[in-house]
């Protein structure tokens, strides 16, 4: 079908290919037809040029009359669909239409591939397009060998021929014998034939089996068989395995019965229980036939050493004594390692005289005393001194109006002669301390103002000033870069370090009197353990000058001005808490409130800000002065504070609201220093115009025994150099005290030019004022001036020295030292047998640089610089031994703990 509908294009497109060609060849494509002679009128559309020839249906007029293909059923060489049956039947089973082509005008008379109805066949198709499927086709006849049969459709498939008269199927006969297409199915082999049979693998032998009526017999003749597997190193059973699945046998020792297993024809060792060590389970490990023999083990208690014994399979309580309960007995009942702890405690006493004791005291029950009453209460320490029941009683809380006292240089011969920088109050209320530009720090008594000394260590402006904890320690900071440490009681020198590389403004001590904290101009802040000459944490620079620092009252944390900024820093990590930021100029003080929860910075942009230590929120601002705040202190009940200025006022503010107390005025410059007493009725204030003054609040009368009222304040007109014997009438010369209201030098000494003098021994008024011993005769003995110099000295261009000591003159006259003087030898600095005085030896380890210094992460114990993270001599703590470890059998520190 496919090549006649190839061969009909064909013939159509050689047609068409004519039929387009011929015109041009005759030169008449348009001829209407008719007669060339024809003198008839041409046809509407006659076209005069045309050349007529025969019409031949391709969409063209060749006869040129005027109409295209007339006569033509169609255009040839169109195509058009068809189907030449019943068209129910189209599209119905496997019937579909085909196309009929147009040719010379007329359509053909076939349909190509046209799929028209035929007779129903078995093929699971509906050949005859009437909807049903091999219908009419459940049986037709069928030939075979055996006859004529017959066979049905199933499917779509033609059964097998069945015949009704087939006969039995027959062995050995390679006949068909019941027809059914199968030859000699059902018969195993053919009758007589042979086959080997049985298996070839380890001791096994093949036979042969033989077919016997068409069937292959059941014995395999000649083999050799599989065999139970035995220890014989075989394949017994012909699996391909020697020895395996052997049964193991049976084997017996001292601790019960095993088996041994069959490994290459060898019986291996028996897997019965072996002997073991014995343990507490109550079964017979060691197999001596004894359960949990003899078995016990070491233990110990709180109290002391014992034992445990197994029993039963059970460790049995430690025989170790026990603790028992605490009783006053000075022991250790509870071998908790503290003696007679936890057996309750008394209270006794109010007030300042409340105390709290242990009842038990080395064994002993003791009873409980209360402290005794302070004559008075000290004011705004929130404590009741007096034990009466009542806390600052006849105590008011007032603006200072006025000024008590006034140390100043046209008052007062001991005063400053330039302008103050510092000041501070010692702790213990006996003594003030003050420094200036002058180069000094002056240490007065308190509240006589009675001069104690002047210090003169430094080489340029003295900033600032701190006591310890203890007021027997007092330091002061220069911006000639170093710290000086003085004893109080003394006056001696025991520490002059240079610890910065630039001037330093600010130092404080940590409460427990072993740090001193410093800040310097060279943005650096530092924590100084000064008794040892060690940093124990290290900080980082800022990036500007550090202008103040300060230490909380619980030792807990570090406040640090640089900047625009105050940061807070814990202690004793060292780990940044907080960045307080807010103020629009730089900070020149931090102070800490006396409960450590607050801290107070004074700045340039004339204000002070309350700050939250905990949370570094910023509290309040407190705002009334006109000029620079250079620095602000708290009074000692913490519910005060006062600021002072470049504006040349003293200014008070109420720390719980910020609000405004009011301000006082009496300098006549900016007020540089700011403190309060520790009891908290005299606030002192120091200036750039060279004074101290101190305000207190007005009284009218006095009530204390033997006091005057003088300027509105109360003093002892006995002992106050100020007032002494008189209101207003103070001692003039340096280093006079009042004493029973006159005012005196020390025992022995002479006012000369204004100084208590000692005419005995000063060399400059030797015998009397302005009597100075000749040159070469400086010593003044018992007032006379002598030549020559006492025992132990020598006489070195003109002054009486120690050969042994000096350090201008060590050994002999004019051999000075780079270093210091020790026994007649020069000794550098950085002696190591003469560190920082004759007699101070460092520890083996130590370098020294005017103090002994142990390297970073080293302590000096026992004259030896030793790591207590790690050495189990020390570890920890100097002399911490730890125990020898039962491996080494040695001690074993980590980190510091004994392992």
């Amino acid at each position: 079908m496919r090549e006649q509908r190839i061969n009909s294009l064909a013939k159509y497109a050689l047609l068409l290919a004519l039929t387009l060609v011929l015109p041009w060849l005759t030169g008449c494509p348009g001829n209407p037809g008719g007669n060339a002679n024809d003198a008839s009128l041409p046809p509407i559309g006659y076209d005069k040029d045309c050349e007529a020839s025969l019409e031949i249906c391709n969409n063209r007029d060749d006869d040129c009359d005027g109409v295209v293909d007339e006569g033509c059923d169609c255009a040839t060489g169109l195509q058009r669909d068809c189907y030449p049956r019943a068209r129910n039947t189209l599209y119905v089973g496997r019937c579909r239409q085909g196309q009929q082509l147009c040719i010379k005008g007329k359509w053909g008379l076939t349909c190509e591939d046209a799929v028209v109805p035929q007779p129903e066949d078995c093929n699971q198709q509906d050949d005859d397009c009437d909807g049903f499927v091999d219908e009419d086709l459940e049986t037709q006849s069928c030939q075979t060998q055996c006859g004529t049969g017959t066979q049905s459709c199933n499917e779509g498939t033609w059964t097998p021929c069945k015949i009704t008269a087939a006969k039995t199927e027959q062995c050995d006969n390679e006949v068909d014998d019941d027809c059914d297409g199968l030859v000699d199915e059902g018969c195993d082999c053919k009758s007589g034939s042979t086959r080997p049979c049985g298996s070839q693998e380890g001791e096994c032998k093949r036979g042969t089996q033989t077919c016997i009526n068409a069937k292959w017999s059941s014995t395999c003749e000649g083999e050799v068989a599989p065999q139970t597997e035995t220890c014989n190193n075989k394949d017994d059973d012909c699996n391909g395995k020697i020895d395996d699945g052997a049964p193991p046998r049976t084997c017996r020792n001292d601790c019960g019965e095993g088996q041994e297993l069959c490994q290459v024809g060898q019986w291996g060792s028996c897997n019965a229980p072996q002997p073991s060590l014995e343990t507490c389970n109550n079964q017979d490990d060691d197999c001596n036939g004894t359960i949990d023999d003899n078995l016990s083990r070491p233990c110990q208690s709180p109290c002391g050493n014992g034992a445990e014994v197994c029993q039963k399979g059970t460790w049995q309580p430690c025989s170790a004594p026990q603790p028992t309960t605490e009783t006053c007995n000075n022991k250790d009942d509870d071998c908790n390692g503290k003696i007679d702890d936890n057996l309750g405690q008394l209270t006794c006493g109010q007030g300042g005289c409340r105390v709290t004791i242990d009842k038990c005291n080395q064994g002993k029950i003791v009873t409980c005393q209360p402290l005794t009453p302070s004559q008075q209460d000290f004011c705004g320490n929130g404590i009741d001194d007096d034990c009466n029941g009542t806390t600052d009683d006849n105590c008011q809380r007032c603006l200072p109006t006025r000024t008590a006292n006034v140390l100043a240089s046209s008052l007062q011969q001991d005063a400053h002669r330039d302008a103050i920088t510092a000041l501070a109050f010692s702790p213990d209320g006996s003594y003030l301390a003050t420094t200036s530009i002058d180069k000094t720090m002056k240490l007065w008594e308190w509240p006589s103002l009675r001069l104690v000394r002047t210090s003169a260590v430094h080489t340029q402006s003295v900033t600032a000033v701190a006591f310890s904890p203890d007021s027997k320690l007092l330091a002061s900071a220069s911006i000639d870069k170093t710290v000086a440490i003085s004893e109080v009681a003394t006056g001696k020198t025991l520490y002059t370090q240079r610890i910065h590389t630039d001037g330093i403004r600010s130092l404080a001590f940590s409460p427990d009197g072993s740090l001193l904290a410093t800040a310097s101009l060279d943005k650096t802040f530092r924590l100084w353990l000064f008794r040892g000459g060690r940093y124990p944490v290290t900080f980082p620079a800022q990036t500007t000058a550090v202008s103040s620092i300060a230490i909380a009252p619980n030792g807990k944390q570090l406040a640090v001005a640089a900047g625009l900024t105050v940061s807070l820093w814990s202690l004793p990590q060292g780990k940044l808490l907080h960045t307080l930021t807010g103020h629009k100029a730089g900070v020149n003080h931090v102070v800490y409130a006396p409960n450590s929860q607050t801290v107070a910075s004074s700045s340039s942009d004339e204000t002070v800000k309350l700050w939250d230590t905990g949370t570094g929120k910023l509290l309040h601002t407190l705002q009334g002065h006109s000029d620079t705040v250079n620095q602000a202190a708290f009074a000692p009940d913490g519910q005060s504070l006062s600021s002072v200025s470049n504006d040349n006022t003293l200014r008070m503010w109420e720390t719980q609201t910020g609000r405004s107390l009011g301000q006082v005025k009496g300098h006549t410059d900016w007020l540089q220093a700011v403190g309060y007493s520790p009891d908290g009725k005299t606030l002192a204030t120091g200036s750039d115009d060279q004074t101290v003054r101190f305000w207190q609040c007005p009284v009218t009368s006095c009530s204390g025994s033997g006091q005057t009222l003088c300027n509105g304040v109360c003093v002892e007109l006995n002992t106050n150099a100020l007032h002494c014997g008189s209101c207003n009438q103070s001692c003039k010369a340096r280093g006079q005290f009042c004493q029973q209201g006159t005012c005196q030098c020390p025992p022995g000494q002479t006012v000369c030019n204004g100084v208590c003098t000692d005419l005995t021994s000063d060399w400059q008024q030797c015998g009397a004022c302005n009597t100075p011993c000749p040159s070469g005769k400086q010593k003044c003995v018992n007032g006379q001036c002598q030549t020559g110099c006492p025992a132990q000295q020598t006489l070195c261009n003109g002054q009486c020295v120690d050969l042994q000591s000096s350090a201008f003159h060590c050994g002999s006259c004019g051999s000075a030292c780079n270093g210091r003087c020790c026994a007649g030898t020069c000794y550098s600095f950085s002696s190591t047998i003469h560190c920082g005085s004759c007699d101070k030896r460092c520890p083996v380890g130590a370098s020294c640089n005017q103090f002994c210094r142990c390297p970073p992460g080293q302590y000096a114990c026992d004259g030896s610089c030793v790591d207590l993270l790690q050495n189990p001599k020390h570890c920890g703590l100097c002399n911490n031994a730890c125990p020898p470890h039962p491996q080494s059998q040695q001690g074993l520190c980590q980190q510091g703990l004994c392992k």
